[in-house]
């Protein structure tokens, strides 16, 4: 029992202090990340009102992210702003956040416009609904996996429920994970989605399930900004979302970059000794539609040449080659 006139409420105050500690950071890192239309309630699967069938996993390997990031608990980059890169070259893009050279990218250049995507943005978006070159193009980038994929945006006869809806499917959060990667999920009609793998591409779950709207993966770059602004000068960045400038600050995921350990079950798992669990690759697609694993720091990451899927080895193994 506490003696407070002995000192006891010293710990006390110590105690609360810690907890309000604990608060202050979830609210101030995660606050401004999740949205008041999240759906489901981060442990079960059925409260994030998808489709389930059909299902070409089994059901009990999809496992929801977690409370703070529920279906749409993230908001999508749609359509969002651009600046000319030459202008932004060490300057901030937000309060106290620049764009280093040394920051890693995703580049695309699509009827001959460049465009990048910061890592240090995309992994508080992870998706990316954008028109580059007129094409409708789809970015995404997993930190779980720290998967970059980049592909087209289907048709529909109905625009997505984005701004700027044009004639082309838009992508959400499902807030639902898959051998420790998030799926997608289409907008469409509601109670018509279906839950897409990037690392896969093509729909796991859901009415889009053995149809045969596949992604259609496009030549992508992983570099860092100083690489891809020195080949591409007249490229475009993609501007962060003012109103969440507090996370784009925070390295949420440095300590899982570091070791092995994953956050979530993988089935299978690469044989021991082939590669490092989270060793970078990239696959990329050849001429009769197979793909071809390669470690990233291996190839030319300015080839654009072909369509490319970048992700850890882990991801590839269990996803990517399935």
């Amino acid at each position: 029992m506490l003696d407070f006139r002995g000192g006891g409420w010293v710990l006390l105050l110590a105690v609360l202090i810690s907890i309000g500690v604990v608060v202050w950071r979830v609210l101030t890192v995660w606050g401004p990340l999740t949205t008041a239309h999240a759906i489901g309630d981060g442990r079960n699967i059925a409260t994030y009102q998808f489709t389930l069938a059909p299902a070409t996993i089994p059901l009990d390997q999809l496992i929801p992210a977690g409370a703070w990031l529920r279906r749409d608990g993230m908001p999508t980059l749609d359509f969002p702003e651009t600046r000319l890169g030459a202008e932004v070259d060490d300057q901030y893009l937000v309060p106290r956040r620049k764009l280093l050279h040394s920051d890693r990218v995703i580049g695309v250049v699509i009827n001959g416009e460049a465009r990048a995507y910061p890592i240090w943005v995309m992994t508080w978006h992870e998706i990316a609904n954008d028109t580059v070159g007129d094409e409708a193009i789809c970015v995404t980038y997993a930190p779980l996996s720290d998967g970059a994929v980049v592909f087209r945006r289907p048709e529909t006869e109905q625009a997505g429920v984005a701004p700027g809806g044009d004639g082309h499917i838009t992508f959400g959060i499902s807030g639902l994970v898959y051998n420790s990667s998030p799926l997608i999920y289409d907008r469409v009609n509601a109670g018509s989605e279906s839950l897409w793998s990037p690392l896969a591409r093509k729909a796991l779950i859901g009415p889009a399930v053995g149809s045969e709207r596949n992604l259609d993966v496009l030549p992508s770059a992983l570099t860092t900004w100083g690489v891809w602004l020195a080949a591409y000068p007249n490229t475009t960045v993609v501007a962060p979302d003012p109103a969440r400038s507090r996370v784009y600050k925070r390295d949420a995921y440095s300590e899982y970059f570091g070791e092995e350990r994953l956050r979530f079950p993988v089935e299978p798992l690469p044989p021991t000794g082939s590669r490092g669990l989270k060793s970078r690759v990239v696959a990329t697609r050849q001429d009769d539609g197979t793909w071809v694993v390669d470690d990233a720091d291996r190839v030319d990451a300015l080839d654009l040449s072909r369509p490319r899927v970048w992700c850890f080895w882990f991801a590839w193994f269990a996803i990517g080659g399935r």
